[in-house]
């Protein structure tokens, strides 16, 4: 049975984390809200979420509002496509390119 330790860590000011929008990574969210995923705890996390409801629950409630600002469409992952950024993080939002 896989039962992931999924605890909200913090990001350090200055500190620069891959992510990806669970938007675009199947599966998809099926709340209004997005989530900016980071980091590969996350994004692993996130696959689950379609069969494991505490998973999602997890991800969820463990998520944090910040402001986030896209300053380009994102890079293409070689292995499934999937768009990310690399997201710096500032005193008040995540700047991510």
């Amino acid at each position: 049975m896989y039962l992931p330790n999924l605890e909200a860590s913090a990001w350090p000011e200055g500190k620069v984390k891959q992510c990806w929008l669970a938007s675009r990574t199947p599966p998809t969210p099926n709340y209004a809200n997005d989530v900016l995923l980071c980091g590969d705890t996350a994004k692993q996390a996130w696959s689950l979420i379609s069969i494991r409801d505490d998973v999602r629950r997890s991800l969820y409630n463990n998520s944090v509002q910040h402001q986030v600002n896209f300053h380009t469409v994102g890079h293409r992952g070689s292995r499934n496509g999937d768009a990310w950024w690399a997201c710096k993080k500032t005193a008040t939002s995540a700047e991510c390119f």
